[in-house]
């Protein structure tokens, strides 16, 4: 049985999945007949991580489910045997409880506990705000232990395309601002390499990319702004997802190209403790000893012009 709370405000609805790592499984904006972030059906549920707003930690994949951090060895089970490598982390079906609940407001929280593979007991704390500016939300990672603790954090943010009820995936531009591309190899992890722009990366930067029969799957780093948002070019509405500056890389993945488009924020590059590039792209977060990392995102719809 899956515990889903619902929140309204205005007119936002959201649904948030205690069971499955306080995923956003559901937002909609009646005003403007949206439907803005894919549902899952869990009675024929095969992937999980492309539907709502799943929380991944440690992000993304990590060459054979291990690293050394500050000396100590983390190791993960290798959960994609074709990779070798361990996929999206422990906490996106973890049991959250709730900690206070409100029309508009839910805050919930995981304890996980010390285990020889992991050396942190952690508390992660999973706020939502919806108002008729939309929904934010906040994430608290604190770090209960005597250590540093590295913080690889993302959200595999899945969009409905189109994400207005009665539009057409044709109508649907993707706009994602961002500079570095980091080439991946068969194993889906960094090779090293960083390709010059292309025309897709000019596209996802002016706004014209069009996940219609485009499959896409690349991982980015941010620019300057690292702007998210989906225009409807027949509705004249703008889906805009801000993300908290300390989501500095992306991924992007779309399936086919045909219904929806990962937006995914992510707080570091992709295995990037196992990384061969240099400290500013392999950089991470660091949670020290009995302290604690917020990252606050916002999702929202504005009527807009005919461009991002």
């Amino acid at each position: 049985m899956e515990n889903i709370i619902n929140l309204k405000s205005g007119n936002y609805k959201a649904k948030v999945n205690l069971s499955r790592g306080a995923n956003l499984i559901s937002l909609t904006n009646s005003k403007y007949n949206a439907d803005i972030l894919r549902t899952p059906d869990y009675s024929k549920l095969h992937n999980p991580y492309t539907y709502g707003m799943p929380l991944l930690f440690p992000i993304n994949r990590i060459s054979k489910g291990e690293f050394v951090f500050q000396g100590r060895l983390y190791r993960f089970p290798v959960n994609e045997p074709a990779t070798g490598c361990h996929l999206h982390g422990f906490l996106h079906d973890a049991e959250f409880v709730t900690e206070e609940v409100r029309e508009d407001y839910i805050k919930c929280s995981c304890d996980i506990t010390r285990t020889e593979d992991f050396p942190h007991s952690i508390k992660v704390i999973m706020e939502y705000i919806l108002s008729d500016d939309g929904v934010e939300q906040k994430i608290t990672i604190c770090n209960l232990s005597d250590y540093d603790m590295p913080s690889l954090l993302g959200f595999h943010t899945t969009f409905n395309v189109p994400f207005i009820k009665d539009s057409f995936v044709d109508n649907v531009l993707i706009k994602c601002g961002v500079s570095d591309y980091i080439e991946r190899g068969q194993n889906y992890l960094p090779t090293g390499n960083i390709p010059k722009a292309d025309d897709i990366t000019e596209a996802l930067c002016k706004g014209t990319f069009k996940t219609a029969s485009n499959p896409i799957s690349r991982h980015y780093r941010v620019d300057d702004n690292g702007e998210i948002a989906l225009l409807d070019t027949k509705k004249n509405v703008t889906l805009v997802y801000e993300t908290d500056k300390k989501f500095n890389f992306r991924l992007i993945y779309n399936g086919d190209g045909s219904e929806f488009i990962c937006l995914e924020p992510q707080n570091c590059m992709v295995d990037a403790i196992n990384s061969s590039f240099d400290d500013e792209l392999s950089k991470i977060d660091v949670i020290e000893a009995k302290s604690k990392q917020e990252y606050v995102s916002k999702l929202y719809i504005t009527k807009k012009g005919q461009s991002l």
